[in-house]
């Protein structure tokens, strides 16, 4: 996943960034854990500073879990010229299948600790991750050896950090002696060949044993990498014979490997044993011994391990005529009967005995007595007991005689419940509160009424406590009920203004019912009154004229329309009195106008 140009970014962007930049594949959102899978790569034009901090803008623990790279110190080639190779290459190799890891680099921490002192400026030390290292090394060893995978991880590592200065001088020849012998951690830093199947073993040359490679080591096969063709590589070309050809195909076949992926992995080894202390004649040398043991029938299994055991009696200043004695002295203890067991377990028991300054006769002694007491019952397990039981009366001073006496007393006291240590400690207590010897009696008989009263003293705080129990409880209820009736006379209240209010609101209920049941007789007596009304009343016939003369003559006859409308108010204002007089009586009838139906 690549992040471009992260100098635009904005705080936000920054922080949501932040999952991707801390180190974890597994980060926690919104009470969800998110798995971060792809591998974070920020590109950035750095800005003005003297520091990494300064011109990137990321804090020193972000930039301990990233490899930082400044092409801008790099001399990069005509991209315009040559760019599309690189492209073209990516495009015919295809993505690379990731494998899991074969081996752990795990066990090199103490080599890259120590290398990177050597490679690396001091004020930087605190920005590399050694745990990043050694992950990325532990990928590697999909398609290397652990050692291998190692080296290049820390080469490719140092190549790319060169860039922005934090590098010693001299640092690939500091490099090329890695993972070195191992002799400051007291123990070489690769493993024996017998802990890992693809481990490479690199032999001390203090060492007297000789370390051979493991016949069966695994290979893997990774994508080949894509090749230059002869007009665009800058190496020389130089050829090789038919038969180291075939040799190296058939070695590309048989490991299921491309050509140049089996020429890399020789040369890899060949490096690896250079860092080991071996050159390409002790190679040849080795060569030569396998063919010689093909020859004779012996397994190399065997030569390494027979070279193992003389390096073995070597170290303990053994020779092979030590060998034969032994031999010589087994083929006895055979005849014999006996075995190596037997034999180092007497050859033990004579050395405490002599060490003891023990008669070789006495073990014989022993063993007849013992026949004796085992007629008699006695077992050597109970003769044991009973001589510690011995040592201990003398040691004591109590005689034979008394054990009886002692023993019967001891009944007595477990009996009364007392062991051995209360016994003890109860003398030591009257002891020491000055009690004297003759009235321990009678001491004892007061605490023991006393111990009485004592005993019964719980129970009586248990019926207290239950007591006071209660007493809370019974407080807790009167508390509660206090309460209940606070709150019911509360409600009571509430009640009773409630049925004040609803009182007063009926009342004004009442009144505003009376007023609208004198509004709708009203209505009715008006309702009965224009209905009684028919078109030659009078009264329509002035509000007719003066309807008429405001059509027909507007602004003209003022006088005749106000006479005419005084008339008609005053007829309205006689028949409205007549109402208000009798507002519960059916609506009267209009002064002058006929009887009219009731339904109008």
């Amino acid at each position: 996943m690549v992040f471009d140009e992260l100098q635009l970014a904005d705080p936000g962007v920054r922080r949501a960034l932040a999952p991707f930049l801390s180190g974890r594949r597994r980060v926690p959102v919104e009470n969800e854990v998110v798995r971060i899978a792809p591998v974070a790569l920020l590109t950035m034009n750095p800005g003005a500073g003297k520091t990494l901090t300064e011109r990137t803008g990321l804090a020193a623990p972000q930039l301990r879990r990233m490899i930082v790279c400044d092409l801008g110190r790099v001399e990069m080639p005509n991209l315009v010229l040559v760019g599309g190779r690189a492209l073209e290459a990516a495009a015919d190799a295809g993505p690379l299948p990731l494998r899991p890891p074969q081996d752990s680099a795990e066990r090199f921490r103490p080599a890259v600790v120590r290398l990177l002192p050597q490679v690396l400026q001091a004020e930087v030390l605190g920005l590399v991750d050694v745990d990043l290292l050694l992950g990325l090394a532990t990928g590697m060893t999909a398609w290397l050896p652990a050692a291998v995978a190692v080296r290049q991880t820390l080469s490719d590592f140092l190549l790319i950090v060169d860039t922005i200065g934090w590098t010693q001088p001299g640092w690939t020849d500091a490099l090329r002696t890695f993972p070195g012998d191992g002799r400051e951690s007291g123990g070489s830093a690769l493993p024996a060949p017998g802990e890992q199947g693809r481990a490479i073993a690199v032999p001390s040359r203090s060492d007297a044993r000789i370390h051979l490679f493991p016949a069966d080591s695994e290979t893997s096969s990774p994508k080949e990498k894509p090749s230059m063709s002869a007009g665009y590589s800058m190496l020389p070309t130089f050829t090789i014979s038919d038969r180291t050809k075939a040799d190296v195909i058939w070695l590309a076949r048989d490991a299921n490997v491309s050509v140049d992926r089996a020429l890399q992995i020789l040369v890899e080894l060949y490096r690896l044993q250079q860092a080991n202390g071996n050159d390409f004649w002790d190679l040849e040398t080795i060569l030569y011994l396998r063919k010689a043991c093909e020859a004779t029938g012996v397994a190399v299994s065997e030569v390494r391990e027979a070279l193992s055991l003389f390096a073995s009696l070597q170290e303990r200043g053994l020779t092979l005529d030590d060998i034969r004695t032994t031999l010589k002295v087994a083929e006895d203890l055979s005849a014999a009967g006996l075995y190596l067991e037997d034999a180092v377990a007497v050859a033990a028991v004579m050395k405490a005995l002599e060490e003891a300054g023990i008669d070789a006769t006495v073990p014989e002694q022993i063993q007849t007595a013992l026949a004796r007491y085992a007629a008699l019952g006695y077992t050597p397990e109970r003769i044991t007991r009973l001589a510690e039981l011995s040592d201990r009366l003398e040691h004591l001073g109590i005689p034979l005689d008394e054990v009886a006496d002692l023993v019967a007393r001891m009944q007595r006291l477990r009996t009364l419940g007392l062991d051995p240590p209360a016994a003890e400690a109860l003398a030591t207590a009257m002891e020491l509160a000055g009690i004297p010897a003759a009235q321990r009696a009678g001491v004892l008989a007061e605490m023991v009424e006393t111990s009485v009263i004592h005993l019964s003293l719980p129970a009586l705080h248990a019926e207290r406590d239950a007591l006071r129990h209660d007493v809370q409880q019974l407080r807790d209820e009167r508390a509660h009920l206090q309460g209940a009736v606070a709150a019911a006379r509360a409600e009571l209240s509430r009640v009773q203004q409630e049925h004040a209010d609803t009182r007063e609101r009926v009342s004004t209920l009442q009144a505003t019912a009376n007023e609208l049941e004198d509004g709708v007789a009203a209505a009715q007596t008006l309702e009965a009154f224009l209905r009684g009304l028919d078109a030659g009343d009078r009264l329509l016939a002035n509000v007719a004229k003066i309807v008429e003369i405001r059509q027909k003559h507007p602004g003209r006859l003022v006088a005749l329309e106000h006479i005419l409308a005084e008339s008609v108010r005053n007829q309205i204002r006689e028949f409205l009195m007549r109402i208000s007089a009798t507002p519960n009586q059916p609506p009267p009838t209009r002064p002058g106008a006929a009887d009219t139906p009731a339904n109008g």
